[in-house]
């Protein structure tokens, strides 16, 4: 399973505070917590007029932009803060935010680590660097950072699931487990989350747990493909098989296109003994184009196959020659 979660994260942060000269600057918050973007953008502007050298003016015009998905822009406005503010941290934090949105980590890392500099209780910073030491394979690296952010806000589910991940690479499996039971805890409706845990707990052969959490998936996302993939084979690793042929099942109903449901129900039929089933099944995912079927066909059907792309290869060859035409 890829553990490389999207990151839940970052949370920018908007300045407020007393009126530094104008109305234009309050006039702007205001207008930009009521999500009348266009208007607060122009009052920043016209404080910026009035305060050329306050630093919050182009923070905020910064936060604005990142909130519209203008990620350059909000760069730059942030880095006209820094550059009146040095010691800015939140522009410093944000900035690398936006370079995160842009995947531009090694500029998104500087940033973190200025913030740190300055603020070094800073759990988000921590946050964005662990999860760029993560991407880079630094798994120990990520992990104490990690550490750190939870030490500074040890509620919030995210860390903790991100912890996990990292340690699941590492492959501390119980621990990845201790932490996305953490993150359950405090939020009981992500299903990935139950998702990962129950692939850890299939990991170390705790099936029963594994379904549960399967389960737990299917009730929150009932089209959920991998949780019925997962707990079907947790179905058949502890020998009950109508409950593997009946999720196999239900992907094929839902997703009629994937192979892999009929090969893995067909292999199911095989486990129980039922092997006038199981044909038609596995000739299905062959039909399909899956690989691993043409082996079983041979093997329980008594039937010679070949492969999809051997059947085009032939298909395509006219007494020895290759047709002309559109390669394959």
């Amino acid at each position: 399973m890829n553990r490389n979660y999207l990151i839940y994260i970052l949370i920018g942060f908007l300045y407020a505070g007393c009126a530094i000269g104008t109305d234009y600057y309050q006039l702007g918050i205001s207008d930009y917590q009521a999500g009348n973007y266009a208007k607060a953008i122009e009052e920043f502007k016209l404080s910026i007029k009035k305060n050329p050298k306050d630093s919050r003016n182009y923070f905020n015009l910064g936060k604005i932009y990142g909130t519209l998905g203008k990620h350059q822009e909000a760069i730059d406005n942030y880095s006209k803060a820094v550059k009146l503010n040095d010691e800015d941290s939140l522009s410093y934090l944000n900035r690398g935010i936006e370079y995160l949105q842009l995947e531009d980590y090694l500029k998104a890392e500087k940033d973190f680590d200025e913030t740190l500099r300055i603020d070094n209780e800073n759990f988000t910073a921590y946050f964005g660097r662990a999860y760029i030491k993560s991407y880079n394979n630094d798994y120990k690296g990520a992990l104490s950072d990690y550490d750190s952010s939870l030490i500074y806000n040890p509620s919030y589910e995210k860390t903790y699931v991100n912890r996990g991940n990292v340690k699941g690479e590492l492959q501390d499996y119980p621990g990845a487990i201790e932490d996305y039971t953490r993150a359950i805890e405090l939020d009981s409706t992500d299903y990935n989350v139950y998702l990962i845990r129950g692939f850890d707990r299939a990991l170390l052969e705790q099936f029963d747990l594994a379904i549960d959490d399967f389960s737990k998936v299917i009730e929150l996302d009932s089209t959920n493909k991998d949780a019925f993939f997962f707990r079907g084979d947790a179905y058949r690793v502890v020998n009950d098989f109508d409950d593997a042929v009946e999720d196999f099942s239900t992907i094929i109903k839902i997703f009629p296109d994937e192979a892999k449901a009929y090969f893995k129900r067909g292999m199911t039929r095989v486990d129980m003994g039922e092997v006038n089933k199981a044909c038609p099944d596995l000739k299905q995912a062959g039909k399909m184009g899956y690989f691993d079927a043409y082996a079983e066909i041979e093997k329980y059907c008594k039937e010679k196959v070949k492969p999809k792309h051997e059947q085009l290869k032939n298909h395509n060859t006219v007494n020895g020659s290759k047709k002309k035409g559109k390669k394959l």
